[in-house]
């Protein structure tokens, strides 16, 4: 370019004489700096502009004056608040510019907001193009708001139109153009058809003929209502024509205008800026797109812009500003757009394009080349709201002062997709995350969704040079080291800026404007920066950071564990670190000498000495009780609980297992693993079995628990270094059933066969006779007969609490135990006793205490007590162990053991739910747990105070066995559907039967109450239910007793390939099949995930990182070896989403992640889900029974439907129930599927059904 001498700055002698401005009285006859006004002039400031990073830009630089200034944000529906906002007034979607919509959302904001009654406030439209309307102006005005702009009459007559007309009378060039708009023509297409004549009308004879234009509308701005025609035929002037009017909504003041493309041209677009007719140092450049969509701006001062400018075209550029902004009047901060033509004849020339009535989004280009006296750079937002408040504007070169820096660039941060030929189209969906800038640059920076239909810029960064030389090496490092993280976030535009800031031509100043994407064939240059570890944290660690464990399953409105809290545990993980476990006791002399009846008789002469012991059901049973069955997460800690402290203070087991492998799969940890770091190695573990579920979702085969219990038997060997040959396990799982009957012992068969020592335990329940017991007990000791071994350890499980739970009663089980065991092996010899209960009111402790004592007195020193730390669901420790015989050593490490327990108890805290159960005393009642409990009646329509007497109705109308699982299940299940039948008492269930009545429920339940099994005797309630059931589908018991014992084949290699579809790669061990066997689709789900890495095993180190809602800020952990800082997060006002921060190699990285449960609560908007219901009276809907998730999709549409065939299967309250065909479905085929695998059905408000699926008659 052509290079010239200093210019004189015209600035000086336009300011002399100033002229008055009619539009406006200052309220000083001197500048005032807005930094120097302790008190902003306004009361409040309303912002209306739909541009987040508008808002943003505005609020920052209005708070840096006026810290405590309230600023109002306009907000349309469904749109986020901008960061540092102090209200906001909701309005509805697409009313931006809408003025009487505003007045009235206004208004009724003011009726909420007394404060602002009679405070003067100022409506901001910042740089969009209402604030260059005057009608809005006015309108805002009337409304009693303060309009923060030029003056109404100030910018009459500078529409686009109205300058291109005061250009031709006041001698500056302007681009030839005619309007094309036509009045008396409502209709838009109508008027696009006669708009197009008109041009062709016009443009004959002049300039404009059969050369490129543009049309234009009066209304448009920032990209919009202006198109590019460069070929200007009849169809793409209509198409023109059309669009410009479909981006404005408006017919009218359309104009064409001459494009300055000239062929062989280079083109540049020169910025400047006046201040109520003084005009601004310096220019501003623009790099626009095909498209005309500014992409970079660089601003320099008037030394600057003639060391590539001619400096007589810079003094006419700067002519022509000076005569718009004083023969107007105008009274604000304005920008004049000169388009600068250089000819490939040499000449220059120049066109003026328009004048922007308002500051400009790139305004920091020129404002941070000045500052005031006091150091701070030109605010040009502050700036302006006190020129809208009578405050004079300054003398550029008397009142501010040179800056330093002698160029400035304004970079816009977007995500488009870039073309080959330089267009820009902008995704949807974009969600902005983080940015990692390089020191030395600063940035606004819009974080969450991106709405690009307001504006598809998300922040800016200015850069500060001393000359364009300096500014251009460091848009250089900018470009390169800059990364934007986020979802849907293209790295399009930044490899566009490196190869632009690299580009010889640019940092020569040779390059046009309208050039800009000719960069684009150029090298990439070389990336510096790595995401992967960030787009990783960004993705599961965020997750789990945000929503924690099953965020919808945990107690309503129940806090998170504090930072104080997580504190505590850290320090108390750091203590476990350290400390040495317990040695020389029998357990760990067990796994050196593998001699089960020397470790009973180490163990029993232990238990002599301290006069009895205990087993800690903490976390396990606790957590399942009163915890959601949150006790996955704490396992490995609570061990090492366990082998330091507890094994010291009198306890010889722990307790893990069920529900806590269930809910680990669910959400994507590997339930191996949970029991893999369970187990102790100096004492006992009890992994709790359900005889034929074992802890599966459904009954298993014979051949499927014996894969199972090999596969843990080996897993345990791995874990003590065991020969894998060895015939004894070191491991004690209890073994249960409900009922009490043999099913229950052809599991504890098998775990003697691989080399376990299984606990067995009998399902107490006040029903269950003395000769139901001796039954058991004769059972047992015949399976460790037949086995060959010796039977030293027996269990009795009260599921509750109960009036008849007396020590009298337990201290006649353990005598009638004892004498068994003596039948057995000799008058000599002794079994351990250890019994379970809960304690829901504290008296069950004392209850158990006194049968220790009875037990003691008697010389009976076995007894085994399964207890928990004070103030939670079990026997209280400090009760039973003011019976044990222990030393105050073993005492003080028993309080530091329930601190240690309580410590870690806390950081589940969000779904500890004993509070709220309200669990009667007396109740034989505690399977399940109570949170999932509620959530399912909520499910249902039914409310938290129906839970308990729901409960108890389905104990009384199934009356089976003992109410543990599945049996627990099949009650609740039973009491909610007689709830949501209209039941409320069981003599209302009973005269319902009598009546010939059924009840609604699933086929699984009815099966199992016709198959009776337990050793109780069967009501005559059941049989008339069962019997009135038949009648009505005699299909449904024909099966009952053969068929669900009749197992389909086991086929390892089947599973096998479920497990190679999700996770090719993975050497798949006998564990992998053995968590399919029980889990199904939640085994697969999480394997899936451990091969992508989205799983969350590794969540199980960092249980507090897990469970906490806030991590204290600059926590440490290691993901995949790598250290990472959690600096902090942060929620986003109104909307799900929340920001994480990572402190990660020296960087910070943010990203946003949802908060699920809010944004539920959000999407909800106090209407539940459109669900279609099942119509009772269709026989042709197909229902689900409960509340709970489809575990499988069995049925397919248009399949034939017998009698009895598997239609899909639902999960629900830990059990998977298959929905089997009825006799009224026969001869149907499957017409529509309504649900997906996967999906949790809920049932509406007033307790109707979802629908499943719809039959139709078959053809014939």
């Amino acid at each position: 370019m052509q290079q010239s001498k200093r210019v004189e700055v015209l600035g000086r002698h336009l300011r002399q004489p100033k002229k008055p401005q009619p539009f406006r009285e200052w309220v000083t006859d001197h500048y005032v700096s807005p930094y120097t006004v302790e008190q902003c002039p306004l009361d409040a400031v309303v912002l209306y502009n739909p541009s987040l990073h508008a808002n943003n830009v505005a609020i920052e630089d209005l708070l840096s004056v006026w810290p405590k200034l309230p600023i109002i944000q306009t907000v349309q529906e469904g749109r986020r608040l901008a960061v540092g906002v102090h209200d906001h007034v909701p309005i509805p979607k697409s009313t931006w510019g809408k003025m009487d919509v505003f007045e009235r959302c206004w208004n009724e904001y003011i009726l909420h907001h007394a404060w602002l009654r009679g405070k003067k406030v100022g409506f901001y439209p910042m740089w969009s193009p209402m604030a260059e309307d005057s009608a809005v102006a006015r309108a805002v005005l009337k409304m009693g708001l303060h309009w923060v702009g030029a003056a109404p009459a100030a910018m009459d007559g500078l529409g686009k139109i109205e300058y291109k007309r005061f250009c031709q009378a006041n001698g500056m060039p302007t681009a030839d153009f005619f309007e094309l708009s036509v009045s008396g023509v409502t209709d838009h297409e109508e008027a696009c058809k006669r708009m197009t004549d008109k041009y062709f009308e016009l443009v004959k004879g002049t300039a404009l003929e059969g050369h490129s234009c543009f049309v234009k509308s009066d209304f448009g701005g920032g990209g919009r209502g202006t198109k590019k025609v460069p070929t200007p035929d009849r169809e793409s002037i209509y198409s023109s024509i059309r669009k410009v009017v479909a981006e404005t909504g408006k017919t009218d003041l359309i104009y064409a205008e001459l494009a300055l493309d000239l062929r062989g041209a280079q083109l540049y677009q020169m910025e400047m800026e006046a201040d109520a007719g003084n005009l601004v140092d310096g220019g501003r450049l623009v790099y626009f797109n095909a498209r005309n969509q500014k992409m970079v701006e660089l601003g320099f001062s008037s030394e600057e812009v003639v060391k590539f400018i001619p400096a007589g075209v810079y003094k006419e550029c700067q002519r022509c500003a000076e005569l718009v902004a004083r023969l107007s009047k105008y009274d604000g901060r304005g920008t004049n757009e000169i388009l600068i033509v250089h000819l490939a004849n040499g000449e220059w020339k120049i066109f003026n394009s328009e004048f922007n009535k308002r500051i400009q989004v790139e305004h920091k280009a020129l404002a941070h080349l000045k500052r005031y006296h006091d150091g701070h750079l030109f605010n040009t937002v502050a700036d302006q709201l006190m020129r809208s408040c009578g405050y004079p504007p300054p003398d550029y070169l008397v009142d501010l002062l040179p800056s330093g820096h002698g160029a400035v660039g304004h970079v816009r941060l977007i995500s488009p997709q870039i073309t080959a030929t330089g267009d820009i189209m902008f995704p949807a969906g974009v969600i902005v995350d983080s940015l990692l800038l390089p020191k030395g640059f600063t940035a606004t920076i819009d974080i969450g969704p991106l709405f690009s239909d307001t504006d598809a810029q998300f922040g800016a960064v200015v850069a500060l040079g001393n000359d364009w030389q300096d500014l251009i090496r460091k848009l250089q490092f900018f470009a390169a080291e800059t990364v934007v993280f986020g979802q849907k976030i293209r790295r399009d535009y930044f490899l566009f800026l490196q190869k632009f800031f690299h580009d010889q031509r640019v940092a020569n100043m040779t390059l046009s404007c309208n050039k800009t994407f000719d960069v684009l064939s150029n090298a990439v240059p070389a990336e510096t920066r790595t995401v992967q570890v960030a787009n990783y944290l960004s993705n599961s660690v965020a997750e789990l950071l945000v929503n924690s464990w099953r965020p919808e399953a945990g107690v309503p409105n129940r806090p998170y564990p504090t930072a104080a809290q997580i504190s505590e545990f850290e320090e108390l993980q750091s203590e476990l670190n350290v400390m040495p476990v317990v040695r020389r006791t029998p357990f760990e002399d067990f796994l050196q000498h593998l001699d089960e009846e020397r470790y009973f008789r180490d163990l029993k002469a232990q238990l002599n000495v301290l006069g009895g012991g205990m087993v800690s059901i903490f976390p396990r049973d606790v957590q399942q009780e009163s915890g959601g069955s949150e006790s996955h997460l704490i396992a490995g800690v609570s061990r090492m609980i366990m082998e330091r402290l507890g094994a010291a203070c009198g306890y010889f087991g722990l307790e893990i297992g069920g529900a806590q492998y269930q809910t680990a799969e669910m959400i994507r940890i590997n339930s191996a693993l949970v029991q893999e770091k369970s187990i102790c190695c100096n004492m006992m573990t009890h992994s709790l079995t359900r005889a034929h579920w074992v802890n599966a979702l459904e009954i298993l085969s014979p051949a499927q628990i014996r894969y199972v219990l090999l596969a843990t038997a080996n897993m345990v060997r791995k874990a003590f270094n065991l020969p894998m040959n060895c015939k004894i396990v070191p491991y004690h799982p209890y073994n249960f059933h409900a009922g009490n009957v043999e099913e229950q012992d052809v599991v504890t068969a098998i775990m003697l066969e691989v080399g376990m020592t299984p606990i067995p335990t009998f399902s107490w329940d006040p029903r269950f006779t003395a000769e139901h017991f001796d039954s058991w007990l004769q059972r047992q000791y015949g399976l460790w007969h037949k086995a060959g071994r010796t039977l030293h350890h027996l269990r009795v499980k009260n599921a509750g609490q109960t009036k008849d739970w007396t020590a009298e009663r337990i201290f006649s089980h353990v005598q009638q135990i004892r004498d068994a065991h003596k039948r057995a092996y000799g008058p000599d010899a002794e079994p351990i006793v250890q019994i379970h209960n809960h304690n829901f009111n504290g008296n069950a402790a004392h209850t158990v205490r006194r049968a220790l004592d009875l037990c003691q007195a008697a010389g009976y020193n076995l007894l085994l007590i399964d207890t928990a730390p004070p103030a939670m669901t079990h026997n209280d420790n400090l009760v039973i162990t003011k019976s044990l015989r222990l030393t105050p050593e073993q005492r003080r490490v028993l309080n530091r053991f329930n601190e240690a327990c309580h410590i870690t108890w806390q950081l589940s805290v969000r779904f500890q739910d004993f509070s709220l159960i309200n669990t009667d005393p007396d109740t034989i009642w505690a399977g399940g747990t109570g949170s999932s409990d509620q959530i399912a009646a909520r499910k249902l329509g039914l409310e938290n105070s129906d839970v308990e007497p729901a409960k108890f109705l389905g104990a009384q109308v199934t009356g089976i066995g003992a109410i543990v699982t599945p049996y627990s299940q099949w009650s609740m299940v039973t009491g909610y559907n007689c709830y949501k039948q209209g039941f409320r008492t069981f003599d209302e269930v009973l005269k319902h039967i009598e009546g010939g009545g059924t009840l609604n429920l699933p086929r699984n339940i009815l099966l199992g109450l016709y198959e009776w099994r337990t050793l109780l005797p069967k009501p005559a309630h059941v049989k008339k239910l069962i019997a009135n059931h038949m009648r009505q589908d005699p299909a449904l018991f024909k099966e009952a007793g053969q068929a669900r014992r009749v197992f389909p084949p086991f086929d390892v290699e089947a599973i096998k390939k479920q497990i190679i579809a999700v996770a090719p790669h993975r050497v798949i061990t006998e564990l992998d099949v053995s968590r399919v066997i029980q889990y199904g689709n939640f085994a697969i789900k999480t394997i899936e995930a451990e091969a992508l890495a989205k799983d969350m095993n590794w969540a199980i180190y960092l249980p507090h990182i897990a469970f906490a809602r806030s991590v204290p800020v600059g926590a440490k952990f290691t993901i995949f070896g790598l250290p990472v800082v959690y600096a902090g997060r942060e929620e986003v006002p109104n909307t799900a989403d929340v920001v994480i921060t990572y402190g990660f190699k020296g960087q910070w990285i943010r990203v946003t992640t949802k908060d699920v449960v809010k944004q539920k609560l959000l999407e909800g908007a106090g209407k539940g889900p459109e669900i279609l219901l099942a119509d009772p009276a269709n026989p042709n809907h197909v229902g689900a029974p409960m509340p709970g998730m489809i575990e499988a999709l069995y049925a397919k549409v248009g399949q034939p439907i017998k009698a009895g065939d598997q239609l899909y299967a639902i999960n629900s309250m830990k059990m998977v129930t298959v929905i089997k065909a009825g006799p009224e479905h026969a001869g149907k085929v499957v017409a529509n599927i309504y649900v997906k695998k996967g999906e949790e059905l809920s049932f509406s408000a007033d307790g109707k059904a979802p629908l499943v699926m719809a039959l139709a008659p078959a053809s014939k």
